[in-house]
């Protein structure tokens, strides 16, 4: 059985990374309203930041707008 110290070191450890996040969430919606950025794409451009992944947030935007150009044509 693991023990309720470590239960409790869990349980809390969630409430830090769930309060992280809702902090996160607040910061990048200040600053996408203050920069009249869109919020969801800088929360991804961000979060590719961290991850080092811009290059395949890269690709993915590539892809879209391809098939945005061609629903529209």
């Amino acid at each position: 059985m693991i023990p309720k110290q470590t239960i409790k070191e869990l349980v809390n450890l969630r409430s830090e990374a769930k309060l992280a996040a809702e902090t996160f969430s607040e910061a990048v919606a200040a600053q996408a309203e203050k920069h009249n950025v869109n919020k969801g794409a800088l929360k991804k451009y961000v979060s590719a930041l961290e991850a080092d992944k811009v290059g395949k947030l890269d690709e993915e935007t590539a892809a879209i707008l391809e098939m945005i150009e061609r629903e529209t044509q």
